[in-house]
């Protein structure tokens, strides 16, 4: 059981993540445009992709916050 901040108690499921994960991971290089990132996240709804280097290890996960953040900051902004 888990204690939310509101006071709830949740009953965590006991089944292994190999079972809820999604397959085939799909990755990205570290040297990906984030405008394909952004689409593959778009087009298949994923909250976040993982950047794997060339020997297939983790380097880091690019999220939907990330993106939004690298577009609202990157001038020029126009958005109409």
């Amino acid at each position: 059981m888990i204690v939310t901040g509101s006071g709830d108690m949740l009953q965590v499921p006991k089944e292994p993540v190999q079972d809820v994960m999604t397959r085939p991971v799909i990755t990205a290089d570290p040297m990906t445009v984030i405008r394909r990132i952004a689409k593959v996240m778009a087009d298949y709804t994923f909250p976040a992709i993982p950047i794997t280097e060339s020997d297939h290890s983790l380097a880091g996960i690019v999220t939907r916050g990330d993106i939004l953040r690298k577009v609202a900051n990157t001038p020029p902004l126009q958005l109409w």
